[in-house]
């Protein structure tokens, strides 16, 4: 018994290295320049695959679903009508674009780019434009979303999710984190958007280091529930809510 124990100790750290060094050398790197159909290619993607988007406008329709938990919400279960554009559901995925400028996602929905169950995922070097604000103002409608996730947002412009409508007070804002987020943000643009520039709810954290937030509608950083941050290098001015709230809303050192 003793030799099988001490065979379990030296056999299962060699398994997992082999395992760790076979995932990262059976992930690829796909290329999408033609054509728009991006959630496409992201369905099609593997765990830990990158793809790299070209320099070109890639447009989406609104996706609804029925988001059961709420982020701001006294009663944490009440089920929300919202919509999103790209998915990036139960695996690690890396999208970078080619020009950050012109590499451009339209979103056209609520929640433009959604991460649920991405243990650890990344965005980088393009532009998250033309979300469509829900109906439902229970909706935490941002360019960026992410829930349950570990995700690296950098070198991005989020801009001119402008879009209102009458019957809902609030507008879509720049990356928003849910429960069990966790986000690592820098050197973004947040900028002329219709909510708080970055907003963390109920357990989420980030790390927020040299971004611009500017001409939104919201605070810059709110941080709300037992949700956490860290910042530090960050532009924050011209929100049109200055006047009734700090830059920094929450507990944010």
């Amino acid at each position: 018994m003793a030799g099988k124990s001490h065979f379990s100790y030296v056999i299962w750290p060699v398994l997992l290295l082999l395992g760790l060094i076979f995932n990262l050398s059976s992930a690829r790197t796909l290329t999408i320049t033609r054509g728009s159909d991006l959630q496409a290619v992201i369905d099609y993607a593997m765990d830990n695959d990158t793809i790299l988007i070209g320099p070109k406008v890639f447009e989406t329709s609104p996706k609804m679903f029925i988001d059961s938990l709420c982020g701001n919400c006294p009663e944490h279960r009440t089920p929300v009508e919202a919509s999103f554009g790209f998915l990036v559901y139960g695996k690690s995925l890396h999208l970078i674009g080619e020009n950050r400028k012109e590499t451009k996602l339209v979103t056209n929905a609520g929640y433009g780019i959604l991460f649920i169950d991405s243990p650890q995922s990344s965005i980088a070097n393009l532009t998250v434009t033309g979300g469509m604000r829900d109906r439902d103002p229970n909706a935490t409608d941002a360019a960026i979303v992410v829930r349950n996730s570990r995700v690296c947002i950098r070198d991005i412009i989020i801009a001119d999710n402008s879009h209102r409508i009458d019957t809902v007070a609030v507008g879509i804002g720049g990356i928003f984190g849910r429960e069990g987020a966790d986000m690592y943000i820098f050197n973004c643009e947040i900028v002329g958007n219709g909510w708080d520039g970055i907003a963390l709810y109920r357990g989420a954290s980030a790390v927020i280091t040299d971004c611009l937030i500017k001409d939104g509608r919201g605070v810059g950083i709110g941080v709300t529930w037992d949700a956490s941050c860290m910042a530090y290098r960050n532009t924050i001015t011209l929100l049109e809510r200055n006047r009734r709230f700090w830059d920094i809303m929450g507990d944010c050192a």
